[in-house]
């Protein structure tokens, strides 16, 4: 059996990224992994009820804002049509930038937003 373990994100303000998400998904973040031979530091965040954590990386010669080839987006069950209404009035009076939840073409309900860095999240029942 094969399963996805975690996703990873390259972010340039990693105590930032790392709030956000604890604020806004509920994550739970693990202790803060420094190697400074690379000069590399990281957080493993593991979010309720679901098996796959975000890993956000952090070293100094990112660049914000380039888009990495094969990463479309992270994507965010969050239960139900309410519960993704919610998150993004609250996403929104925050000043992050959101689409209005839809109803895609395959039936989904969703809508998007930015995390601080700019990585892309769809939010879905």
């Amino acid at each position: 059996m094969t399963m996805m373990g975690h996703i990873g994100l390259w972010v340039q303000d990693l105590e930032g990224s790392k709030t956000f998400y604890e604020t806004y998904f509920a994550a739970q973040a693990g202790a803060r992994y420094e190697n400074p031979k690379k000069a590399f530091s990281s957080y493993f965040l593991s979010f309720p009820d679901n098996a796959v954590r975000l890993e956000l990386m952090h070293h100094p010669g990112m660049v914000a804002g380039q888009e990495t080839l094969g990463l479309a987006h992270v994507a965010f069950g969050l239960g139900s049509e309410a519960a993704v209404d919610k998150l993004v009035a609250r996403l929104a009076q925050a000043g992050y930038p959101t689409t209005a939840p839809r109803r895609t073409g395959d039936g989904y309900y969703e809508a998007t937003t930015r995390d601080p860095e700019g990585n892309l999240l769809e939010l879905t029942v």
